[in-house]
């Protein structure tokens, strides 16, 4: 099994934003994803997966949100899914790390979230090759 600090994540994305997108926790955040999330969801061996984290909430849905984009899903779903991650605590996840994703990749290349999230996960701060996308495409919409 692989952890991945989940939480650690997340943390580091709203302090990124707290403290209006500081570079230096920018590239915690970036140093985080690198751990090999992507390039994990790109390998068909490592199915099936179960992505969780601590509270069960905010992290995962962040992690599954990116995967959502990378999978062009409607915005409207990318986000009705991400709020679900909290309902197990009767609270949807909070609009502060919703707003955090979007603060994160707004100043990538693309026309849609989606478009920019998938330049954001390929950029050099994170190394999500495209090889790697595209396997994950491969994975979840084969027929």
């Amino acid at each position: 099994y692989k952890y991945y600090d989940m939480d650690k994540v997340l943390m580091a994305a709203l302090v990124c934003v707290e403290k209006e997108l500081n570079h230096d926790l920018i590239k915690e955040l970036h140093k985080l994803l690198k751990q090999g999330v992507f390039e994990d969801l790109a390998n068909s061996e490592n199915y099936p997966m179960f992505i969780h984290c601590t509270n069960g909430a905010d992290a995962t849905g962040m992690i599954c949100f990116l995967l959502e984009a990378v999978l062009n899903l409607p915005e409207e779903t990318m986000e009705f899914d991400f709020r679900l991650s909290g309902f197990y605590k009767k609270d949807y996840a909070s609009t502060k790390e919703f707003n955090t994703l979007y603060g994160i990749v707004e100043g990538y290349d693309g026309e849609t979230v989606q478009e920019k999230i998938v330049s954001y996960l390929t950029s050099p701060e994170i190394g999500v090759t495209k090889e790697e996308i595209e396997a994950i495409r491969n994975i979840f919409l084969a027929n």
